[in-house]
């Protein structure tokens, strides 16, 4: 706790802003209304007009581009409005950071390409299992391997892969972390829109077309899954963080943590706010300890 309490004493000191926080957290709560509440809980602004119709017409990808690209600088835009502090704007590489993440997770949430091949190829009743499992492991293609070419290609100063170091590893902080959260989430599990949701891994037929154990699916599930919490951690905490503040400096923070709400946006609302607060928190962690696996930790603790 004292580790975590000095980081943010040191973010606090260096960029905290109130007028900031007041208007990155307004201009998200217009936002989380819009999508949760001017529609319904089954037919949010993007599960009804993403997901549905872009999906459909094959330009999903790019609809969610323009869709976390514009949440994301619109955080900016506000972060320089209430520092005056507009210098990142005319750096080159927060336009090459910006775009490649929103692009790259925007990728990463449209990814369907491989529900066609499936549905040619295996039989029904593993379609649901093989196409989540596929849909999580494909991060390597659409996280890793990009951000490990951008590494090597163009960030020049960035002194390990965005946190995935060994270095300043802190076990005690990370359980005190997954304490916390842990209280939170046993309340939070006793709303229906989250029992509803959640667990993410339902038994289908997959375990008795197969002859096994529904937990042998379900751990070859669970694997894949929490593997994607690397490759996202990576990239929001890692990328936009870590990456980002070579040019935005601790300011990086909360438009990452705007653009991780709007990343949870076809999930519970009550899950949607919490990213908020949740992102901001291991964006400061993930700042000054140089490293993601808090993160990956706690949020592997969680699910």
């Amino acid at each position: 706790m004292k580790k975590l309490l000095h980081y943010f004493r040191q973010y606090w000191k260096e960029q905290f802003d109130g007028l900031t926080l007041l208007l990155v957290l307004a201009g998200l709560a217009v936002y989380v209304w819009f999508n949760y509440v001017y529609y319904d809980d089954k037919n949010t602004f993007e599960t009804l007009w993403v997901i549905r119709k872009h999906q459909r017409e094959n330009t999903l990808v790019l609809f969610l581009f323009l869709y976390y690209f514009a949440n994301y600088l619109g955080a900016c835009v506000l972060v320089a409005l209430a520092t005056r502090k507009w210098d990142f704007f005319l750096k080159p590489m927060f336009w090459a950071i910006s775009i490649f993440a929103t692009f790259f997770i925007a990728f990463d949430t449209g990814f369907t390409f491989h529900a066609t091949w499936l549905r040619s190829h295996v039989p029904k009743e593993l379609f649901r299992w093989l196409y989540r499992i596929i849909s999580n492991i494909i991060s390597i293609v659409t996280h890793l391997l990009p951000l490990w070419l951008f590494y090597k290609v163009i960030d020049e100063k960035t002194e390990n892969f965005y946190g995935l170091t060994s270095k300043n590893v802190d076990w005690k902080l990370y359980w005190t972390m997954l304490g916390g959260m842990a209280i939170l989430v046993g309340i939070a599990s006793f709303h229906p829109s989250f029992y509803n949701f959640y667990p993410i891994y339902k038994v289908g037929r997959e375990a008795q077309y197969l002859g096994v154990d529904p937990l042998v699916t379900q751990f070859g599930f669970e694997l894949a899954y929490g593997f994607d919490f690397i490759t996202v951690e990576h990239m929001f905490r890692g990328f936009l963080v870590i990456g980002m503040a070579q040019v935005m400096g601790p300011r990086a923070i909360i438009p990452m943590a705007a653009l991780y709400c709007t990343y949870h946006f076809s999930k519970p609302m009550g899950e949607a706010i919490s990213s908020i607060f949740g992102g901001y928190i291991l964006g400061v962690v993930a700042l000054y300890s140089r490293n993601v696996w808090g993160g990956v930790f706690v949020h592997m603790g969680i699910a």
